[in-house]
């Protein structure tokens, strides 16, 4: 079986213009190439299996940890403690605008907020809300029980990584890189007919291995193997 050299492209995901490379000066034209997405960055509708693990799956915006996140609002200002109640006036997050989401265990959508000071948030009217709420239910007449409708979600790079956290992301993110894409797709691809693949990659790759957080360090060796493999 004859195996074709790879003409490899890679487009940097960021706000810059893309990249290129060629593995081979001779090329062969027309080029029949295929796009190997959702190996070096996360792309969650292909394989959305892959946040499984992650506790609260679907809350992955502003995330502190598994069931700690800050709240920001349509100024792009963080909720937080006031000395007047709840209000929206930070710019940048900190202990005080950090909150707690306490959910139903059989009904997800209800939840309540533990505010920095441990206590509740209640609905005190429709224009003030206010972090000193102590009592625990889940009763419609509970102030202090609000219900979350989920519009939309965002499964990216950032929110995989930042999802699992530092303990677990490093070793998800190995084991994906690993096996997503082998030598032996490269193979097929060539014994298949096609002269080129289109790798897209993201803008932390440039500080690899140790970009920041939450990205995790380890795709410059696989995009290095992918160099060798299209050979």
């Amino acid at each position: 079986m004859v195996y074709l050299p790879f003409l490899l492209i890679f487009n940097l995901i960021s706000y810059f213009p893309s990249s290129s490379h060629a593995q081979n000066a001779d090329l062969i034209l027309p080029l029949k190439a295929v796009n190997l997405g959702n190996w070096l960055v996360t792309e969650g509708w292909m394989k959305p299996s892959r946040f499984d693990g992650i506790i609260n799956k679907d809350l992955l915006l502003w995330r502190v940890s598994e069931s700690c996140f800050n709240l920001r609002v349509f100024n792009k200002q963080f909720v937080g403690l006031g000395s007047q109640g709840v209000q929206a006036v930070s710019d940048t997050p900190t202990d005080t605008e950090t909150f707690e989401i306490v959910r139903k265990d059989d009904d997800r959508n209800r939840v309540r907020f533990k505010a920095s000071n441990g206590l509740f948030l209640q609905a005190q009217s429709e224009t003030l809300v206010t972090a000193d709420y102590a009592e625990s239910s889940w009763d419609d007449s509970d102030p202090s029980v609000f219900i979350m409708t989920i519009v939309n979600t965002l499964q990216g790079e950032f929110q995989i990584t930042n999802g699992y956290g530092p303990d677990k992301a490093p070793q998800v993110m190995q084991d994906h890189w690993n096996s997503y894409i082998t030598e032996e797709d490269f193979n097929f691809m060539s014994a298949n007919g096609l002269s080129a693949v289109r790798i897209p990659v993201g803008w932390w790759i440039a500080q690899d291995p140790t970009p920041p957080k939450p990205f995790v360090g380890g795709s410059s060796i696989a995009l290095d193997n992918a160099f060798t493999w299209a050979e």
